[in-house]
């Protein structure tokens, strides 16, 4: 069975409150942004994702965010940093 194709499980694919400032400003209005170009796009919906030809499916192997596989700069969560 194949796995249905979302923004959720796409490797390209990042809530757009992660982005940096100010890509992140947008989170309320387009929760998700994609990474696959060099510049963040930010998604006006997430229908598209079901039948995007450049999907990828996220990594199932559990890493720390800022793996050398990682896409995503190495920032500290604010969360983490409380803790």
């Amino acid at each position: 069975m194949s796995e249905k194709q979302a923004a959720a499980n796409c490797r390209w694919a990042v809530p757009t409150l992660f982005l940096s400032t100010p890509d992140w400003v947008d989170a309320d209005d387009r929760p998700w942004s994609c990474l696959r170009d060099e510049t963040p796009h930010e998604l006006e919906s997430t229908n598209g994702c079901g039948t995007c030809v450049r999907w990828e499916p996220r990594s199932r192997t559990a890493g720390s965010f800022g793996d050398a596989s990682d896409h995503l700069p190495a920032q500290p969560c604010f969360l983490d940093i409380l803790l």
